[in-house]
């Protein structure tokens, strides 16, 4: 049953109708240039890996914090699961995040995207505040499946959309109007009522560099762990809501890829055209 059924947002600032409480789920993922060891059984050995912010999640959590210098309001990021490392969480805060929420739970071994996916939206919608609006990355870089958001925003029974490249917004309003990329180069306009989720394409903005001071200093901002005791969730809970797993990985075999011909250009083109005759590629 969708979480927020007959909820009525309510911003902390009674007197302020542009007021905007805006959720950033962010996850952390395998830095770009991390290099894996696999094991004889098809795991990943991660021990030496290092993590970053994936990179999608970062455009989403800068948008959010240009919205709230525009209108005002407080932006919440949001980390479920083993990858809401610490620093990560830190370095969402010297982003720009005011106060940040972590469910970072034993019990989630194992969890999957939409078991993740259940897990904010009971996180969102346990949050003193109701979102005006919750971003998420397009995609994640380790997973690539661009299903998260659209899991929150079913669990929430909110409004979604992906692939968005631009954000219009005027305070006080009850929709919001959003550009979407699609295929050949086109984009689509359309306007979404809000609360809503979003799921926020990289080059919408220019996500900024957080230093080691900004990170130190973000210390002082508040952080709230959660476990899923608090939802009413437990380890067997999440197994069974469990619906899809990684059964192994493996470095696929590589075969002969290319041939390379040698030689003057009548004796490359006599090659090529006796191999693609070969191959049945032409008669």
């Amino acid at each position: 049953m969708p979480l927020m059924d007959g909820r009525m947002f309510m911003g902390s600032s009674m007197d302020n109708d542009a007021y905007m409480h805006q959720v950033v789920c962010v996850k952390g993922v395998p830095a770009s240039a991390a290099e894996f060891e696999l094991r004889d059984d098809g795991t990943l050995d991660d021990e030496w890996v290092t993590y970053e912010l994936n990179e999608w999640d970062e455009y989403a959590l800068e948008e959010a914090v240009g919205m709230r210098e525009e209108v005002g309001g407080t932006v919440t990021a949001l980390m479920i699961g083993d990858e809401a490392k610490e620093d990560l969480v830190f370095r969402s805060l010297a982003k720009g995040a005011d106060r940040a929420v972590r469910v970072d739970d034993e019990g989630l071994d194992g969890a999957d995207t939409y078991v993740k996916a259940r897990v904010a939206a009971e996180a969102i919608d346990d949050m003193d505040e109701a979102p005006t609006l919750v971003y998420t990355g397009l995609q994640a870089a380790d997973t690539a499946n661009a299903q998260f958001g659209g899991a929150v925003a079913a669990t929430l029974d909110l409004p979604f959309t992906s692939f968005i490249v631009g954000l219009e917004y005027e305070g006080g309003a009850d929709v919001l109007t959003v550009r979407r990329e699609l295929e050949g180069g086109l984009e689509e306009r359309l306007e979404l009522e809000i609360p809503a989720v979003l799921g926020i394409q990289t080059g919408l903005n220019d996500p900024p560099y957080a230093s080691i001071r900004e990170i130190r200093a973000a210390r002082d901002k508040p952080v709230v762990e959660r476990s899923l005791d608090e939802f009413g969730l437990g380890p067997a809970t999440v197994t069974e809501m469990v619906m899809t797993g990684v059964n192994r990985y493996f470095e696929p075999e590589v075969g002969d890829t290319a041939t390379v011909f040698e030689g003057d250009p009548d004796e490359t083109a006599n090659a090529l055209a006796a191999t693609l005759v070969e191959l049945g590629v032409v008669r």
